[in-house]
């Protein structure tokens, strides 16, 4: 058996770090065999972790899906191609949306001076400040943030990104706060990172999966049982059972009962 987990909203407590109930479970659950996964979108998010709590995990994924963190770093394994970052700054700037980039180079972290807020604000990895062509020689890309001036718009800027976008990257939208856009290869999917590490591990077993954003949804699709947690996307909620946010205990209760089911692991 292998369960697979999504961080925030789903395992953490309002400290920001997995629930004691949750950890336990988990604990238990790999006590008896079971394959546990983290896939996480921030990379920062899992290095803040105590490393008790990483340890709980037989592999992390971050990066929603472009980079494999642990056990034993594989770096980012969907990089975007330089010519896919190219063409969407160029569709920016034929766009006239003006702004600043952030880029992750899987658990590194790079930005504009421009650029304000999150992920910059993000300490818990490495960062570097310089222009966007400087930073994408750095190392390979995992993703790309654009933060739009005062003057432009969330959706005038992921919408000149999806009319170029082609078929190299896959394009979403954060209206929280000032807002921001983000872009990745388009592969680069927690479903598609849970899927390539099982094929690579020849790990099988029936898949419970947890979740409540709609990056989630590629791993709870790819699950042969799957929850919709706390308050999950309607995307989420319209496909799968749904588990409440009360401070972890159902989250915790549901990997018990799932995990004391037969068979467990096996390989091939």
């Amino acid at each position: 058996m292998i369960i697979a987990c999504d961080l925030d909203g789903t395992l953490t407590d309002h400290d920001g770090v997995i629930s004691a109930q949750n950890a336990r479970s988990l604990l238990w659950a790999r006590e008896r065999g079971v394959i546990c996964v983290l896939a996480t979108s921030r990379p920062s998010r899992c290095l803040d972790l105590p490393k008790r709590q990483l340890a709980l995990f037989d592999c992390v994924i971050t990066c929603d899906g472009a980079e494999r963190a642990f056990p034993d770093p594989a770096g980012v394994w969907l990089p975007m191609a330089p010519g896919d970052i190219d063409r969407a700054g160029i569709a920016l700037q034929d766009a006239g949306v003006s702004g600043a980039y952030a880029v992750e180079f899987g658990t590194g972290l790079g930005h504009e001076k421009g650029f304000a807020g999150w992920p910059a604000t993000d300490r818990g990895s490495p960062f570097r400040i310089g222009r966007l062509e400087a930073l994408c020689r750095l190392a390979p890309v995992a993703r790309v943030y654009f933060r739009p001036d005062a003057s432009a718009t969330c959706g005038a800027a992921a919408d000149a990104l999806t009319t170029a976008a082609g078929e190299g990257i896959t394009v979403s939208e954060q209206t929280e706060g000032r807002g921001l856009v983000q872009f990745t290869h388009r592969r680069a999917t927690k479903g598609e990172a849970l899927r390539t590490w099982l094929d690579d591990t020849r790990h099988k077993g029936p898949l419970i999966a947890f979740g409540d954003q709609l990056n989630d949804l590629s791993l709870l699709d790819l699950a042969d049982e799957a929850f919709a947690v706390g308050d999950a996307h309607p995307a989420l909620l319209r496909r799968y059972s749904h588990l409440p946010d009360d401070d972890g205990s159902a989250v915790a209760r549901a990997i018990r009962r799932v995990a004391s089911r037969r068979p467990t692991i096996t390989m091939s």
